[in-house]
């Protein structure tokens, strides 16, 4: 397994002190070798493992009891009182009470308001690198709840656990009963739901995510269709582990291109990325994690994706490369109005070999795409880089 000395998720605001490896003293940021090449034009480093995205959900993965498998940070109390991120391995309980308003209603305005509850650590180089990873459950979309859509399902967790807005609302909900009554449980990741897929006699129905007949096998007598369907679609079933998930490997290289001599600065940079230990044929997604992705609830924005498309398919020995040329990517603050400086990347997993044009997921977090890894660029060169717009006004 690979990590930065740095990593912090997509939503946190600032933070002046990491965890690092498995010490129990608070080091601080500004003081770690990011370990990056010195050369201002060329950027290489080695992508952080994480089952993290945003803070809450607190894990992308859940365990068959359904409690959060978390290797990232853990929000946890420090010595003085503070909730700050520390890097570590542990089971965090379904059933944390996240940030509560006066009224004991979910508010993720402050994230840092509240700690995980966890369950037990993980010891990495033991049985726990053994556990199978599933999806975490969801749903409905809204409800007598505080927070964006509801992770874990209702009736599964005490809170929800959830700070997002809806992941797409383009995609969903697109009904009011679809809002009020659909839900998703937690499945083995290489069990997640592939939609329209014909082998497993089941369906799912589009309001409510509740399994149906299809009632759409042909042979003798089935008319319009005999219960089940027809067996012409496979795929691999077996358990995916905290130990395959952690041995992926993602190496990132970006250069600074298109040089502006009038502005003295790049306009542009080349992100090349080569990937190795993945799931073979499978589907990924790479999203670019942005400044204003990192804003409190609700001025928060989803990332976006690097590239269109910004899909890569793995060969059957879970390789893959694939390069983006982005303009504009690391503007200087007082140009960047927007906050659209990129701050990281986020490469996901889509179990349901399913992806959504711009949107991360139809869902949210960890319901059919899970992070595998997650970096930021704070304390490393990057943290430095200075491009601006291909176009200059006069």
């Amino acid at each position: 397994m690979k990590r930065l000395s740095i990593i912090l998720s997509t939503t946190i605001i600032s933070c002046s002190y990491v965890y690092a490896n498995n010490s129990h003293e608070y080091i601080s940021a500004t003081s770690l070798d990011s370990g990056l090449s010195a050369v201002h034009r060329v950027h290489q480093l080695s992508l952080t493992n994480s089952t993290q995205g945003p803070f809450w959900p607190p894990s992308e993965f859940m365990d068959q009891h359904g409690d959060f498998v978390l290797v990232g940070n853990i929000l946890a109390r420090s010595p003085d009182g503070q909730i700050l991120p520390r890097w570590g391995a542990a089971i965090i309980s379904k059933n944390t009470v996240p940030p509560l308003d006066i009224n004991g209603v979910e508010d993720f305005t402050n994230e840092f308001s509240a700690a995980y509850r966890v369950v037990r650590e993980l010891d990495l180089s033991g049985p726990d690198k053994d556990i199978e990873l599933f999806s975490v459950s969801f749903g409905p979309s809204r409800g007598n709840f505080g927070g964006g859509a509801r992770i874990p399902k209702l009736g599964n967790s005490t809170y929800n656990l959830n700070s997002g807005e809806r992941a797409c609302p383009e995609l969903f909900p697109t009904s009011a009963e679809q809002a009020d009554n659909y839900t998703k449980e937690s499945f083995a990741i290489n069990r997640v739901p592939i939609w329209g897929f014909q082998g497993d006699h089941i369906q799912y129905a589009a309001d409510s995510g509740l399994v149906e007949d299809p009632f759409d096998a042909t042979g003798p007598d089935c008319g319009e269709g005999c219960s089940g369907e027809n067996i012409v679609d496979s795929r691999d079933t077996s358990a995916y582990t905290l130990e395959q998930h952690l041995a992926a490997d993602g190496e990132l290289r970006v250069k600074l291109l298109d040089w502006n001599s009038q502005a003295n600065a790049y306009t542009a940079a080349r992100f090349t990325f080569k990937f190795t230990q993945l799931l073979p044929n499978r589907i990924y997604s790479i999203w670019a994690i942005r400044s204003n992705a990192m804003l409190p609830t609700p001025q928060t924005r989803r990332p976006d994706p690097l590239g269109l498309p910004n899909i890569i398919v793995t060969n059957k020995r879970g390789k893959a490369k694939i390069s983006f040329i982005v303009e504009n990517p690391f503007p200087l603050p007082e140009s960047d109005l927007s906050l659209n400086r990129i701050q990281g990347i986020a490469v996901g997993l889509n179990s349901s070999m399913q992806t959504w044009g711009a949107c991360a997921d139809r869902l949210g977090p960890g319901v059919t795409i899970h992070g595998v890894f997650n970096s930021m660029f704070w304390g490393t060169s990057l943290e430095n880089a200075h491009t601006i717009s291909p176009v200059i006004s006069h």
